[in-house]
């Protein structure tokens, strides 16, 4: 960017602080500068937010924290809520177990555009791979040897794949990943944000990317170059596993031909009580 955009780095976390740790060293060693963190924690209840308070004097970057009770997974109404706090103009959403590597910020960037969507992908770390994403490893980028060349060709055999799926203008794919896409703030607040109506696993990111195509924007991607590694983590999913029935309906929802682009229950739902629904801490 000439003129540099602020930008916000939005991590969901739900009890996983030691990943979340790791995710957020990552972020310390961005070659793009101008840039924030939030933390949205959906109800953890782990300790995250002690860590968060210790680890945030050793971070480079400013760093804020947002949390809501635990009522279940609300992944939609916690990321509105992040939304809102952020003062950026630009959004990138990541995960609470993915590693950022050093040009994640600079590459999204680079792709900036107000009429488009940009999307990532992540690459898993396997059982092999793990022992390169200790903590001293994170801090001294070493963990970077986990791509190798299958990785490389694999990432670009997805970047051919997505730009096919552009090409044809497919309906379903490519899939959005809502551990690695941005897009402009306005964007997602010409839609009303995530809909909220989305309660339980499910869904929510193939709905964002459906209603925000719908609005206009189109998609573009950052397959080979803004990558980020997924430490694969499944300890945590069980106890809020949702329903098949569940599932089934936000699938039918998210692809319904008749679903408007801007959702009824969103971001504009949330502002209106913003004082009351923000428990923050900002650095």
């Amino acid at each position: 960017m000439t003129n540099p955009l602020k930008v916000s780095v939005i991590i969901a976390t739900y009890n996983r602080k030691d990943f979340l740790r790791k995710a957020l060293l990552s972020y310390n060693c961005q070659t793009y500068k101008n840039f924030d963190v939030i933390v949205a924690s959906d109800g953890s209840s782990d300790g995250t937010k002690e860590m968060v308070f210790v680890l945030q004097n050793e971070l480079k970057y400013s760093l804020k924290y947002i949390e809501q009770e635990d009522k279940g997974f609300r992944k939609s109404l916690i990321l509105n809520k992040a939304i809102i706090l952020s003062d950026s103009e630009y959004l990138i959403f990541a995960d609470d177990d993915c590693i950022a590597p050093p040009k994640f910020i600079e590459v999204h960037g680079k792709k900036t555009s107000v009429k488009k969507c940009v999307l990532g992908k992540y690459l898993m770390v396997n059982g092999k791979k793990k022992h390169l994403f200790s903590e001293s490893n994170i801090r001294t980028l070493k963990y970077i040897r986990a791509f190798t060349l299958f990785d490389f060709l694999d990432m670009l055999y997805w970047k051919i794949k997505y730009r096919v799926y552009f090409l044809q203008n497919h309906p379903k794919r490519p899939r959005l990943v809502g551990g690695n896409f941005s897009v402009y703030k306005k964007a997602l607040i010409d839609i009303n944000g995530f809909d909220c109506d989305f309660v339980g696993w499910g869904y929510e990111d193939d709905d964002i990317k459906t209603r925000l195509v719908r609005s206009g924007l189109s998609l573009d991607e950052v397959v080979l170059s803004g990558y980020n590694f997924n430490l694969g983590d499944e300890t945590n999913r069980t106890p809020r596993q949702t329903s098949q029935e569940t599932i089934l309906k936000q699938k039918e929802m998210a692809y319904s031909k008749e679903r408007p682009w801007r959702c009824v229950n969103g971001l504009d739902k949330i502002s209106q009580h913003k004082a009351s629904a923000l428990d923050l801490l900002s650095r």
